[in-house]
């Protein structure tokens, strides 16, 4: 007998709480957000997405309108998701968007990124009638994931231009200021992008993706952002020591390459211990605060 009182308590319990509840997601669950945004954090390797949505501030059942409405969020994240990696910046000539017209297969692997985002953040407003929820994904290895990964690193290019060189713990290199575009008479800051490379002014190749050790490249890509011009910011990837470089000039339809001088170059290239920073992705950008947090639009 006291079995079956239970039993049906917990059923009028569970009533209770569809009675409650339903409601709630009806008003919560039909609502289009507000407003979201999509921002990539190079300087952190992040990408952010914030959704702004309606939540019920009457009555005592606030906070289930609240998790009603984070539920709502965490089941729109494939949509948010989708949305946000399209306008990212892979390289000089396509986003992720255009790289998937190409490759149909990037929009399933793109779904299957959902499980690395982490919500790192839900806040209402002052009048508690909005709540945004933020998202972080983590640019690596989420991008090696979605454009493949190669088993076998290509060979590092010759150096020719015999330049007296020592071994450096990592490769600093500013650009903060806008420059040159090659090959135009534009100026810009550089923009930044998942997989960057560095050129000479000769335009022959220093550093592409495919140069990396696969785990580096898995690990944080082929280089990193930071504003700081204070090497010791950056001292996990690059070290106490690094060498200072000061960029030349920027090249690509989007200008997400790095140029450096010739002599720069042969100093990387001339040495083995600093052809294996290269190898290693041990490289910074020095980037402009404006291009190291950047608005996606989609």
């Amino acid at each position: 007998m006291i079995t079956h009182l239970r039993i049906w308590f917990v059923l009028y319990l569970g009533f209770l709480v569809s009675v409650v509840a339903l409601p709630l997601f009806a008003q919560t669950g039909t609502e289009q957000p507000l407003r979201n945004e999509y921002i990539v954090d190079w300087s952190a390797s992040e990408l952010v997405i914030r959704t702004t949505r309606r939540v019920e501030t009457e009555g005592t059942n606030a906070p289930i309108a609240v998790h009603l409405t984070e539920r709502e969020a965490d089941y729109s994240l494939p949509q948010l998701l989708h949305t946000a990696l399209r306008g990212l910046q892979r390289d000089t000539v396509d986003t992720v968007g255009s790289a998937t017209e190409d490759l149909p297969t990037i929009a399933a692997e793109i779904t299957r990124l959902v499980p690395d985002v982490q919500r790192s953040s839900s806040r209402r407003n002052r009048d508690l009638s909005e709540l945004t929820v933020e998202y972080r994904l983590p640019l690596f290895p989420a991008a090696t994931g979605l454009f493949g990964l190669h088993e076998v690193a290509s060979p590092l290019p010759r150096n020719l231009q015999r330049v007296p060189s020592r071994e450096f713990t990592g490769i600093l290199v500013y650009v903060a200021d806008p420059l040159p575009v090659h090959g135009t008479n534009r100026v810009e800051h550089l923009h930044g992008a998942l997989f960057a490379r560095i050129h000479d002014t000769e335009m022959n190749t220093v550093l592409e993706p495919g140069m990396l050790d696969p785990d580096h490249l898995r690990r944080w890509g082929p280089v990193g952002y930071g504003t700081d011009p204070d090497a010791t910011a950056y001292v996990e990837r690059i070290g106490a020591d690094p060498l200072r470089i000061l960029a030349r000039g920027v090249f690509g339809t989007t200008p997400t390459d790095v140029l450096i001088s010739p002599t720069d170059a042969a100093r990387i290239l001339g040495h083995p211990a600093n052809q294996e920073l290269l190898r290693q992705g041990r490289v910074v950008f020095i980037v402009a605060p404006e291009a190291a947090r950047v608005q996606i639009l989609p």
